[in-house]
């Protein structure tokens, strides 16, 4: 796609400009709040400029869930389903889920509050690499229960319970608070091996 010179600010929109401005504008005050008219604004060149790299805003939400998200399961999933025994490979999934979410967490905001605007297609796609991701955690949990590392009583629901547990870091953990990323990082891996992967009662069946 051709490169569009803006001279009023010196500078080239380029796809990735676009993106970028998109997903700030769209994490902020969300997706239908946000016209093509006030990214235009924001980057700086016409709404028409836009269209010479997404043909709608659709399209921009599009490419915001389904990058993040599939740039997140592909490497993921090569972890998970790599060399190592059941629990280093979760813990090094578990290290790297955290790390990625934070450093994307307004692509991911925009994922879960808007995707019931996504296109079918588009969130078929996203929803199926959500739902390989839970299965290869699972897939680690269940070896790690037949190795002697893990005991729980379902695995797909000690996965949820996990993933659960992960996921919500990015509701509170501020960057200038008291613990450091890393630091927290290594607490809710420890509390997820050690703790919640260790109790027999977890997805167990009430009598």
């Amino acid at each position: 796609m051709p490169e569009l010179a803006v001279a009023a600010k010196g500078v080239e929109t380029t796809r990735e400009t676009v993106l970028r401005t998109a997903t700030e504008l769209f994490a902020e005050h969300g997706y239908h709040a946000v016209g093509i008219r006030s990214i235009a604004d924001a980057v700086g060149v016409k709404p028409a400029s836009l269209y010479h790299h997404f043909d709608s805003k659709a399209a921009l939400l599009s490419e915001i869930a389904h990058a993040a998200t599939s740039r997140f399961t592909t490497d993921a999933l090569a972890t998970l389903e790599g060399p190592g025994s059941p629990r280093d490979r979760l813990a090094a999934v578990l290290h790297h889920h955290i790390r990625y979410f934070h450093d994307h967490r307004q692509e991911e905001a925009i994922t879960r509050r808007d995707m019931a605007s996504l296109p079918p297609a588009v969130l078929d796609d996203i929803q199926t690499a959500r739902r390989a991701y839970h299965q290869a955690v699972t897939a680690a949990i269940t070896a790690g229960c037949a190795a002697g590392e893990f005991q729980v009583g379902s695995p797909a629901l000690a996965a949820f319970a996990v993933l659960d547990a992960v996921n919500g870091i990015n509701v509170w953990f501020r960057p200038d608070g008291p613990i450091d990323l890393e630091s927290l990082a290594d607490h809710y891996v420890t509390m997820a091996l050690d703790g919640l992967l260790q109790s027999a009662d977890v997805g167990r069946p009430s009598a």
